[in-house]
C-alpha cells in the first residue's frame, strides 16, 4: 500500500468538473512510469499500457464530494448547491475549501441554531440552508476572495488511527486512483503482446457524468473493470435484532459486488472466473450489491462486460471517510486478478 500516494491523492482539490489538481498528481505519476498520457475532451486522463489488439479498461474515477457556490449575500455569506449526491445533514461545522479560478479559501459552513428555528425550519435540512463562512464582514470583501460559480469541497485532514484504519475526505474516490496507480506499475513489468491496458482516470463520476464511456466508445475494449467504493454497514444498530445481517463490512476484503444500481454482474463469465480466482489464491472478498452508476459504460457499442471491485468505506461522501488496510490490499490484489483474465 502506498499511503503517501493515497494522501496525496486524498488531499487534492478535485471536485466534480474541476479535477485539474488531482489530474496532475495522476499525470505526474504515469510519466514517471513511462505510460503515454492523453487527456480527452472532458478533462479525463487516460493511459496506455502495450499495442496489443485486445483492450482492457480499466477505470477509477477523480472528483469527490463537492458543492458550488450560487451566492453571496451581504453579510459575505456563501450560499451552495452540492454537485454530488451528499446527505446534507453531514455537512453543517465542518472546515470547507472553496476554490476554481480564484485562490483557494478556507471556509466553515453552519447553520441557524435549533432552538432559533421554527417549526417547519426544524424539519428542513438542505444544503441550500447552510451558511459558508469565510471571515469576510460583507459582499465586498467576501467577493475579493470568490464569486459565483466556484467549488467548494471537505477541508482534508489525512490520519492513520488504531488497527490500520485510514480517516480522510475523498478516500472514496481517490482510493481508486490510487489502486490503478499500483497496477499500473504492476502491469508495465508484465506487459503483453496481445493487450492494451487502457487506464482511465475519469471525471465526474461521482456527480453520475462519467467521462470513462466516451472513452469506451472510442476504444471499443473487450471489457472493463470498475474501481469503486461501496458504504458498509457493519455498525451496531440497537434497534435491529441481534442476529441482523451485515453485507459490508470494514476490515473483511475488498467487496465484488454482485450488481449495483445499473448493472449485473453475476451473469457475467468474468465474474465467475474471478470469483474462482480470488478463492483459489485465497484473497479474501465480500459480496453484496455495489453503489456504481455505470449503465452508460456497460451499453457503450453494443456492450462492454465488466467486473467491479469495490472499497469498502465507512462514512461515505463526508471530511471523515474511513476506509481498512485490508480492505485496500485485497482490492489491489482482485484489481491484479480482474485486469488479467
Amino acid at each position: 500500500m502506498n499511503k503517501e500516494l493515497l494522501k496525496k491523492l486524498a488531499l487534492s482539490f478535485g471536485p466534480s468538473g474541476y479535477e485539474k489538481e488531482t489530474a496532475d498528481i495522476i499525470i505526474e505519476e504515469l510519466n514517471r512510469l513511462s505510460i503515454p498520457v492523453t487527456r480527452d475532451s472532458c478533462g479525463g486522463v487516460i493511459g496506455k499500457i502495450g499495442s496489443g489488439e485486445e483492450k482492457i479498461l480499466l477505470v477509477a474515477t477523480m472528483d469527490e464530494a463537492s458543492f458550488m457556490v450560487t451566492d453571496i449575500d451581504g453579510d459575505g455569506f456563501l450560499r451552495m448547491e452540492a454537485l454530488t449526491a451528499i446527505d446534507p445533514r453531514t455537512v453543517a461545522g465542518k472546515r470547507m475549501t472553496v476554490g476554481g479560478d480564484m485562490e483557494k479559501v478556507d471556509a466553515v459552513s453552519a447553520i441557524k441554531v435549533l432552538h432559533l428555528r421554527s417549526g417547519g425550519e426544524r424539519d428542513e435540512m438542505g444544503v441550500d440552508k447552510v451558511f459558508l463562512n469565510m471571515g469576510a464582514k460583507n459582499k465586498e470583501e467576501a467577493e475579493k476572495l470568490t464569486k459565483k460559480g466556484e467549488f467548494v469541497t471537505f477541508h482534508g485532514n489525512f490520519r492513520e488511527m488504531a488497527n490500520d484504519y485510514i480517516v480522510c475526505k475523498a478516500l472514496d474516490g481517490r482510493s481508486g486512483c490510487a489502486l490503478l496507480l499500483e497496477e499500473a506499475e504492476k502491469l508495465v513489468s508484465e506487459v503483453s503482446e496481445d493487450r492494451t491496458y487502457i487506464l482511465v482516470f475519469a471525471v465526474k463520476g461521482l456527480a453520475g457524468l462519467s467521462s470513462a464511456p466516451f472513452t469506451a466508445f472510442r476504444e471499443k475494449p473487450l471489457r472493463a473493470v470498475l474501481l469503486d467504493s461501496c458504504g458498509a454497514d457493519d455498525l451496531p444498530d440497537p434497534e435491529k435484532e441481534k442476529d441482523k445481517q451485515i453485507h459490508v463490512s470494514l476490515g473483511k476484503g475488498a467487496l465484488l459486488p454482485m450488481y449495483d444500481n445499473q448493472v449485473l454482474y453475476y451473469d457475467s463469465p468474468e465474474y465467475q472466473v474471478l470469483v474462482a480466482s480470488a478463492e483459489a489464491a485465497g484473497i479474501p472478498y465480500q459480496q453484496a450489491k455495489g453503489c456504481a452508476q455505470m449503465s452508460a459504460l456497460h451499453l457503450t457499442c453494443g456492450g462492454v462486460p465488466m467486473v467491479s471491485v469495490a472499497l469498502p468505506c465507512r462514512n461515505p461522501r463526508t471530511e471523515g471517510v474511513i476506509i481498512h488496510k485490508n480492505d485496500y490490499e485485497s482490492a489491489l490484489e482482485l484489481l491484479h486478478l480482474a485486469a488479467i483474465l
